[in-house]
Order: C-alpha cells, then structure tokens, then sequence
C-alpha cells in the first residue's frame, strides 16, 4: 500500500531549501493571493491544508494553459417567439441583447460560437427567412455569422405550417479585451408569405485559451 504524501506548506519538512519557485508559487509574499502556474494544482502545493494564514485565493494564469481550454461560457436561450413582418432586418425580442462576460484580453483568449434556432411559416406556403449574429445592440453591428432557410411551395392547401431547424456558421472572434460585450440576433424576411416567425433561437459562447 502506498502511503499518502503530506503536501502541506505547514508541516512541509524537505531536504532541501524549497522557493516559491519551485513550489510553482509567484506573489506570495503579501500572503493574500497567489499565483499558480499552468500545470501545478492547489493540491500540488497543499493550498488545501493551508491553515491559520490570510491566503484564501488563487489564480491560474490563462497565458499558460493549453490551446482550445474553456475559459468561461454563457448560454442565451429564448423564451418567446417573434412574427416577422415585411423584409427589414430586426433584432429578435425573443434574446434582445446577449452581453457576454469575456475575462481575458485579446492576446490571451478569443471568443467560439455555437448558435441555433427554429423558425416556421405563419400564414401561406412559402418559406424564406435569413438571421444573423451581430456584435453590439442592433442591427448596424459587425456581422459575426448567418444562415438562411427557404422551403417554396410546400404545400397547397391550409394549414401549410412547416418549419426548419437551422445552425448558424459563425466565425471566431479575436479582438476583444477584458470586459462586457453585447451581441444580437437578427432576423430577415426574404419576401413571400408574410408573416413568418422565429420560434425560438439558442446561443453558446464560449472564451477559449490561443
């Protein structure tokens, strides 16, 4: 049976000198934080034995760890659906403005999307509507990704209801820093039956390490 190793900075007794270095350790002297290093654990350096001190927090620095590791990530889901009147690009009320918590700068980490929806005819039997993710609060905002559906003629007789299922390709965002950042879903009718509507549409975003 292997015996268990006792890591703890207060009853540690090496052989020799042991350094905040090579404890993996950077900014303890003010004992009130501490910064571990890509690939060392609290329990590496027996942060969970540490008793009667004021360190209680520690940070892993991002610019240390792997390529494609999760950061941080928010899901927007929407609760109502939206009629789509006329062919005028509109924010979809159903999400509104989506503001994203991102907490790395843009040297560090980048922002991944994963964005799908559904959308259905309201009256007629033709079927034709595109979206968009945009960054900021309206429709002015940088495109970020988009997809269209179209189903024409699908049926000639009442109820013509139909729907589709959509995924939105969406491109990789690399220039924003620490800080809030709101985008917007929008939709547009393509002509034909009017309405149509969006029934609902989900929104992933994830901040990756680079």
């Amino acid at each position: 049976m292997s015996k268990a190793r006792d890591l703890s900075l207060r009853h540690a007794a090496p052989t020799s000198p042991v350094t905040k270095v090579s404890l993996g350790l950077d900014n303890v002297e003010n004992h009130s934080t501490a910064t571990i290093r890509s690939g060392v654990t609290a329990t590496d350096v027996g942060l969970g034995n540490v008793e009667n001190t004021a360190l209680s927090s520690y940070t892993v620095l991002a610019s240390n760890l792997p390529t494609g590791t999760i950061i941080h990530h928010q899901q927007f889901k929407s609760s109502v659906g939206q009629d789509v009147s006329g062919t005028t690009e509109t924010v979809y009320t159903g999400l509104g403005t989506m503001t994203f918590s991102k907490k790395e700068n843009a040297s560090t980490t980048k922002l991944f999307f994963h964005s799908h929806g559904k959308h259905f005819d309201s009256v007629g039997n033709h079927l034709s509507m595109g979206f968009k993710l945009r960054k900021g609060t309206n429709t002015s905002g940088t495109i970020v990704g988009g997809c269209d559906a179209y189903d024409l003629y699908h049926s000639t007789a009442s109820p013509w209801r139909t729907g589709r299922d959509l995924s939105m390709a969406c491109d990789e965002v690399t220039d924003l820093g620490v800080g809030n950042h709101d985008f917007v879903i929008t939709c547009t009718r393509n002509g034909y039956s009017d309405p149509q509507h969006c029934a609902y549409w989900h929104l992933h975003i994830f901040e990756i390490a680079i």
